[in-house]
């Protein structure tokens, strides 16, 4: 018989098991015994609190990137992968990356670290995944390619009173 406070099974959900990579990047560790093994780390902190972003994560997000262009979506009510997409632009390879960069250092600076990156060495869409908020950081003729804002376009629109920050 088994003690009731035992762990007896444990099971484990293959989402981003390409992206975390176990011991080696795209790699799978079927031996795995915790999370931790297998490649995975959460945020430090908790970018959401009831439901809802921090507003100092807004407020650094803000005072940071000042893109008349910026989108923030609000994906709770969807069955989304994240519970918000934030949405900026550069106008170049190189300011796309300064962006994504400065904006994983800021919320570093905040004790919150990305899930996953992608795309920093392409420079023409880049992913910050920080589970609860995803930030896409496009090249801005990459944006009206994919045209991300009208693929979730079901999604609520967040005011981020661009209009009212100086």
């Amino acid at each position: 018989s088994l003690h009731p406070a035992a762990i007896f099974a444990w099971s484990a959900c293959f989402v981003h098991v390409s992206d975390i990579g176990a011991m080696n990047p795209g790699g799978f560790a079927p031996d795995a015994q915790d999370i931790f093994t297998e490649g995975f780390s959460s945020p430090g902190i908790k970018l959401v609190d009831r439901g809802s972003l921090r507003q100092d994560v807004w407020d650094t997000l803000l005072n940071m990137v000042r893109n008349p262009e910026m989108v923030a979506l609000d994906l709770r009510s969807l069955d989304g992968v994240a519970d918000y997409f934030l949405i900026v632009s550069g106008q170049s390879e190189v300011q796309v990356k300064a962006i994504a960069e400065a904006i994983e250092e800021r919320l570093g600076d905040l004790g919150a670290r990305p899930w996953h990156v992608e795309g920093l060495e392409g420079r023409r869409w880049v992913l910050l995944d920080y589970v609860e908020l995803v930030i896409h950081v496009f090249h801005e003729r990459t944006r009206e390619y994919y045209l991300l804002e009208r693929l979730w376009g079901d999604a609520h629109r967040v005011e981020l009173g661009l209009d009212r920050a100086d």
